[in-house]
């Protein structure tokens, strides 16, 4: 019976050990076949906390939608933020305990299919109250009442309340007011 029992606990070792490196090599292959934005998906639909930076700014709260080419962040003051995925420097998810920590998931496809370009065109058409992070860390706020092939047009706020112009490819964060 000794015998058998250490027969029996040798083969649950090496059961195990099985296990384990089939599991490591499923990881591996994961993490070899993910892309950036499968990564954002992932989040969205965990709908865990997370740090990201973006330039100098480090922004919190939960992607909540992945588009072609933008994340929507749900920020704790309640704002939603459109976010160019290019601009992204760092994504951290926040308060994750090791059990629930896993590998970015593979090549899967945006969300929503809808550019950045596209959103803010919808945002033109109900001139929403925008404050815009662009390269280079300039801000600028005011009402969009445009968005072209590359360019929006808002009016600023303010006294002087002018008209500004921004390329779309400056455009890194986009917050909703």
């Amino acid at each position: 019976m000794a015998q058998f029992a250490r027969w029996a606990a040798g083969q649950r070792a090496v059961e195990a050990v099985d296990r384990r490196s089939r599991e490591r090599f499923l990881r591996d292959q994961v993490i070899g076949s993910a892309t950036w934005v499968g990564l954002m998906v992932d989040l969205a639909e965990r709908s865990a906390p997370v740090s990201l930076s973006v330039s100098s700014q480090r922004l919190r709260g939960r992607v909540v939608g992945v588009g072609r080419d933008f994340c929507v962040l749900d920020q704790p003051s309640g704002r939603a933020a459109l976010i160019a995925l290019s601009a992204l420097t760092l994504v951290a998810p926040e308060e994750a305990p090791p059990s629930r920590i896993s590998a970015p998931g593979g090549s899967r496809g945006p969300g929503l299919e809808l550019s950045l370009a596209a959103a803010l065109a919808s945002l033109a058409e109900e001139r929403s109250l925008l404050a815009l992070v662009l390269a280079g860390g300039h801000q600028v706020e005011g009402t969009l009442i445009g968005a072209g092939e590359d360019v929006l047009t808002l009016r600023t706020d303010g006294q002087a309340r002018r008209m500004a112009h921004v390329p779309l490819a400056a455009v890194r964060i986009c917050e909703i007011r």
